[in-house]
């Protein structure tokens, strides 16, 4: 991989730095929000992952808010990718909490488009509403592809577009430019079950719902888990 400053380099190009204040603020607005309102479904989704897996890479850690759905696992290490700094601490907490040893988790500074682990060295990676924010949707599922081990599983969540041609596609689409500047990049209309399917999955199981909402404009979502 490269070295800690092209990295830091390449961080910066996809992500660009805010101001520290702005981040901790973030990261501590995003910590309020423990609660997802996916506790059944994303649960479900996790009891899919292999008994003998024993290394889990998580995509957008952010505040660690998925550790729970992973307690009882004292045989995991898990790192969590996220661009923010800020997150750390409160990913610590929510390892914590879940009842995970400390020495279980590392926490990495980096982005999805260049993950910074060696190919073929991870079980399970996670994705849970961090598609929509990416910058290069296509880069960060060949790089999850890349770490992801012979027959790995890559588990998701994530909000995506109404479909195409309705009243609420044409909202989305042109509220998007409003939402990614105000959301830290997220995107109301992305396809993100397409570049899934472009990626190189052996198989994936996946299907789309409307998760009931206060704001109709993120009430189409995708759940599955795909296999290298």
């Amino acid at each position: 991989m490269e070295d800690g400053s092209s990295y830091q380099d390449f961080i910066q190009r996809i992500h660009p730095k805010k101001p520290r204040w702005i981040e901790k603020l973030y990261a501590k607005f995003m910590n309020s929000f423990s609660g997802s309102g996916f506790d059944k479904d994303t649960a479900k989704l996790f009891s899919q992952i292999d008994g003998r897996a024993r290394t889990v890479l998580e995509v957008g850690i952010g505040t660690g808010v998925n550790f729970k759905y992973l307690s009882g696992r004292n045989d995991l290490k898990i790192t969590g990718v996220d661009p923010n700094k800020s997150m750390e601490k409160y990913a610590v907490n929510s390892l914590v909490a879940a009842g995970f040893r400390g020495d279980q988790f590392e926490f990495i500074h980096g982005v999805g488009e260049k993950i910074p682990l060696e190919s073929s060295s991870i079980d399970v990676v996670i994705s849970t509403l961090v598609l929509c924010s990416v910058t290069d949707v296509s880069s960060t599922m060949q790089e999850v592809i890349r770490v992801l081990k012979p027959g790995g599983q890559f588990l998701f969540v994530e909000h995506v577009g109404a479909q195409d041609g309705s009243w609420l596609n044409l909202f989305q689409n042109l509220l998007n430019p409003i939402q990614v500047f105000v959301a830290d990049g997220c995107h109301l209309n992305r396809d993100t079950l397409s570049f899934i399917r472009k990626a190189r999955f052996s198989s994936i199981d996946a299907r789309s719902y409307r998760f009931p909402s206060k704001n109709p404009l993120i009430s189409s979502y995708i759940v599955g888990v795909a296999r290298k």
